[in-house]
């Protein structure tokens, strides 16, 4: 038996000054309880109870085992309560990094109702598009889209997202509507940066058939808002080319 339990076993038979009473207690056999504390006895190399048939008292070095036991035993009830209380409710800093359209659409409205459900937390949000290294700049969380690479990072689906290939009219009327997806060879297109192969757009056909377009174009960005922008206005003296 464990030093731990024999001294929970050890306080108990303290309290109640029976092995009978102690056993109850504790759920245990009489023989079990009587064991935990020879056992204890054994390792400290003390008498610490006195055993007659119609009671048990405690040695001199029982008194003041028991006394420094308690202690022990408050303090592990303490710390346990400690720890429980923060996993019951969330306290500190929570530093998190989001794409930045992603996090100002979607995350900086949630915040404030977030905050008022969890008082003793502060969160230090990071709008960013740049792909962080939460080990090292020391982020907790991190919101992305599109696949995780390989990683002992653990990731969680929080929702789903698509791509969609979008053109402003004046372009499409100007240079014609890509009718497949290799005739965007020969289009101007805008394009994100903050993919693995930025200038590669991927097409998966109802058959689940996936072709793969090389692309190219007069803009890079690492934001989808200012490329939807950029679609949307004229390029210089003609319309908005296609964007991904």
């Amino acid at each position: 038996m464990d030093q731990l339990t024999a001294l929970r076993v050890f306080i108990k038979i303290a309290e109640s000054g029976s092995f009978s009473k102690a056993a109850r207690k504790l759920g245990m056999s009489k023989s079990a309880v009587s064991k935990a504390v020879s056992s204890l006895e054994d390792h400290l190399g003390a008498r610490l109870l006195y055993r007659t048939t119609r009671q048990v008292n405690l040695t001199e070095e029982g008194r003041a085992y028991r006394d420094r036991a308690l202690r022990i035993i408050e303090d592990l009830a303490d710390a346990d309560t400690a720890v429980s209380s923060l996993n019951a409710e969330p306290r500190g800093t929570l530093r998190v990094s989001s794409a930045l359209s992603f996090g100002i659409r979607h995350i900086a409205p949630a915040l404030p109702d977030f905050l008022l459900r969890h008082p003793d937390l502060t969160v230090d949000m990071d709008f960013n598009d740049r792909f962080v290294d939460l080990v090292e700049e020391g982020y907790d969380i991190a919101i992305r889209i599109g696949a995780m690479a390989d990683s002992s990072l653990i990731s969680r689906k929080i929702a789903s997202a698509r791509m969609v290939i979008a053109a402003g009219t004046g372009y499409l009327e100007r240079f014609g509507t890509p009718q497949k997806p290799e005739d965007l060879t020969s289009h101007d297109c805008l394009i994100y940066r903050g993919r693995h192969s930025p200038d590669e757009w991927i097409f998966h056909d109802r058959a689940g058939t996936r072709a793969s377009v090389k692309v190219s174009g007069p803009l890079f960005a690492n934001n989808g808002e200012a490329l939807k922008e950029a679609a949307r206005m004229i390029w210089g003296s003609w319309p908005s080319p296609v964007f991904y």
